[in-house]
């Protein structure tokens, strides 16, 4: 297709806008600030740069935009489900609880943290402060499944000081090699779990050919607790030569 042809093809089939919401008016706004900042960007660059200029403030402002759209999304959300009537009751006694104000929370998420602000209650008869709407949505985390992913995929990979720079070169994600490190050790033991009861885990190794094998090893590992002993076994499959 021509440029003309996609050019008229776009100005046909692309269809009007409108905004319902005061929410989507503000991302509607921020995602065309972002183009026209990558446009600037690029604009202002040096000669035979404007490729390179762009794509820098695709990814440093296109970050930005998405994180900001998830935060927007969280919080129109939580607006949404504390205007029910039925959230502000309490569970147990079914008594309405006291609303004392708003807090805000920060949850890390795999395209930055977001600062959602959510509503506070206490109940009376049950002494329970709570905030209602975190199990609702599922807010009562510190970090989302994707960001845990993301630093537990880093953290396999090499030490968790590395970890922690792969984090901040591929996803401008700055977080402490300790954080790192804490949540490797708390997802691990869903990857044993996850290890010893699947049926996808040994199915490759049970399908190959050759003689079974067990190499045992082992090393020295430094762990929370302080140095320990670990033991390496690993089963392998190959043909015995000159047999």
């Amino acid at each position: 297709m021509s440029r003309k042809n996609r050019r008229s093809s776009c100005s046909e089939s692309t269809p009007v806008v409108v905004p319902q919401t005061e929410s989507e008016v503000q991302f509607l706004a921020q995602a065309l600030d972002y183009y026209r900042a990558v446009r600037q960007a690029g604009k202002n660059a040096p000669f035979g740069q404007f490729l390179n200029y762009a794509e820098a403030a695709v990814e440093e402002k296109g970050r930005e935009l998405i994180r900001a759209s998830l935060e927007n999304i969280v919080q129109t959300e939580i607006d949404e489900v504390e205007k029910k009537n039925e959230t502000r009751f309490c569970q147990t006694c079914q008594t309405k609880r006291e609303h004392l104000g708003y807090h805000s929370k920060i949850i890390r998420s795999a395209s930055g943290p977001i600062t959602p602000e959510r509503r506070y209650e206490k109940c009376r008869p049950c002494r329970l402060p709570i905030h209602p709407v975190d199990e609702i949505l599922g807010l009562e985390e510190d970090y989302t499944a994707g960001f845990r992913a993301l630093v537990v995929y880093a953290g396999s990979k090499n030490s968790f000081a590395e970890a922690k720079k792969d984090m901040e070169i591929y996803r401008g994600l700055d977080i402490s090699h300790e954080t790192i490190r804490m949540l490797c050790h708390k997802e691990a033991p869903k990857v044993k779990e996850f290890f010893e009861e699947s049926a996808e885990v040994p199915k490759d190794f049970v399908a190959t050919k050759g003689n079974v094998e067990l190499l045992i090893d082992a090393t020295k590992v430094n762990t929370m607790d302080g140095w320990r002993d670990m033991k390496i076994g690993i089963f392998s499959r190959r043909f015995r030569r000159g047999v």
